[in-house]
């Protein structure tokens, strides 16, 4: 397990089993159920397309997953996936990309193509049109996290292509914000994800140190925890004060852990280290208005907090 990503080997596969938002996995349950319904009635899928959003790291594409997993009866999506790799020429131009595939659905990062996801995503888009996922016999279920950041372009093409393969393709989005085109919004079901609390955030990375290291009780107090996972949690915190980034939690505390003599010790993210730094220099400038020092600092976080959505 030591060698493990945390936040694959922790995360909940099963929609109940996540113990914040708990309205978010009711809704989802919801979706399943109507599915199911309309499986037993009409012998075909009607998934809707969705989009799930809210604050970086509260868990919208583990969200996903579980409900994948629900929705198909399987224990684990992620064990299935399989990567493809396409070459796209366009105007002697050549973009190459990669596709997460698994017998139940597609998953591809098209913010990591900037202004060339529209050709992108409609260079695959052709591959699967007028096709149905033939190893369940529904439509093909493509799931694109980080939607916010993908262009207006292909925001728009991802419009037209729910209307003309309303039949073959269905879409799952997971966004930080709803800066979406207004018609496509309209097209969607809007599921959003509340944001852990520290508390919650705190409980669950108690529950990892529990499994991880049964036995750092005997040898560290439970205030002296209290006040390393503190440490850990508050690294993540985005621009408003009480926000904070569970997976980037559970990332750090995968770090603050040595598995070798069982020991924990804080981790300190050395970019966490320069921001912070960077932004007392930047507040310390006299001669920066406080919406520009504002913007800078949005700008610092967003370009940290950018891996951990």
């Amino acid at each position: 397990m030591a060698l493990s990503l945390f936040n694959h080997t922790f995360c909940p596969k099963r929609l109940k089993d996540f113990t914040f938002s708990k309205t978010t996995s009711s809704i989802l349950q919801s979706q399943i159920e109507h599915t199911q319904y309309y499986i037993k009635e009409t012998k075909k899928y009607n998934i809707n397309n969705m989009i799930i959003f809210g604050t970086d790291g509260c868990g919208k594409r583990a969200r996903a997953h579980a409900f994948l997993n629900e929705l198909f009866d399987i224990p684990d999506i992620c064990k299935q996936i399989d990567v493809k790799r396409y070459t796209l020429r366009y105007k002697n131009n050549k973009y190459e990309y990669s596709v997460i595939v698994s017998p139940y659905h597609i998953e591809f990062n098209l913010a990591d193509h900037g202004v060339n996801d529209y050709y992108i995503i409609k260079d695959y888009i052709k591959k699967i049109s007028g096709t149905n996922n033939v190893y369940t016999n529904s439509p093909h279920i493509i799931l694109i996290p980080h939607f916010n950041k993908t262009t207006l372009k292909a925001q728009l093409f991802f419009r037209r292509t729910m209307e003309k393969e309303i039949k073959n393709i269905r879409f799952i989005f997971t966004s930080s914000n709803l800066n979406i085109e207004k018609a496509l919004l309209s097209r969607c079901v809007l599921i959003k994800v509340s944001t852990p609390s520290l508390k919650k955030i705190k409980s669950i990375l108690k529950k990892i140190i529990s499994d991880q290291l049964p036995d750092i009780k005997k040898i560290v107090s439970k205030s002296q925890i209290d006040k390393m996972l503190e440490g850990v949690i508050f690294q993540t915190r985005q621009q408003t004060p009480s926000i904070y980034n569970l997976k980037q939690s559970i990332h750090n505390l995968q770090l603050s852990i040595n598995h070798t003599d069982k020991s924990f010790n804080l981790y300190i993210d050395p970019n966490m280290k320069l921001i912070y730094n960077l932004n007392k220099i930047i507040k310390n400038t006299k001669i920066l208005t406080k919406s520009v020092y504002e913007n800078i600092n949005s700008i610092l976080y967003e370009l940290y907090t950018n891996n951990y959505d």
